[in-house]
């Protein structure tokens, strides 16, 4: 399970790349849109702080790690870029997502549900008293 930056820069990778699930991308773009992406997010309670490219790096290798792609780091004309192959848990991460949103708006439904049902019982018990 990925976290919210996690997701943010496997949203950018996936992003770039095309339905052969391989892509070349700039060490430079990943950083630019994943830091977008966090930018959108509109917090109150925390001061927003983008990701350096040490952290962004970090993420990439556990990403890695966690078996959603592979990726070569390259250099293209001077410019430090990697090579990405997703892996099937790579190719199925829209799914994921989706998957993760369904089940949480099932769990809100399910709650307002509950809190209904507790209602109408304690309504029932009142009115036999």
């Amino acid at each position: 399970m990925l976290n919210r930056k996690e997701k943010k820069v496997m949203e950018v990778i996936f992003s770039k790349c095309d339905k052969d699930g391989a892509c070349l991308v700039s060490f430079a773009d990943i950083v630019e849109g994943t830091n977008s992406k966090l930018k959108l997010k509109f917090n109150f309670f925390k001061k927003q702080t983008l990701l350096s490219e040490e952290e962004v790096l970090e993420m990439i290798k556990n990403i890695a790690l966690d078996n959603y792609f592979e990726f070569l780091p390259t250099e293209k004309k001077g410019e430090q870029m990697y090579l990405f192959t997703l892996k099937d848990k790579g190719v199925a991460f829209k799914r994921e997502l989706v998957n993760e949103r369904r089940v949480f708006y099932y769990r809100i439904y399910l709650a307002a549900a509950g809190a209904i049902v507790a209602g109408l019982i304690a309504t029932i018990f009142s009115l036999i008293r």
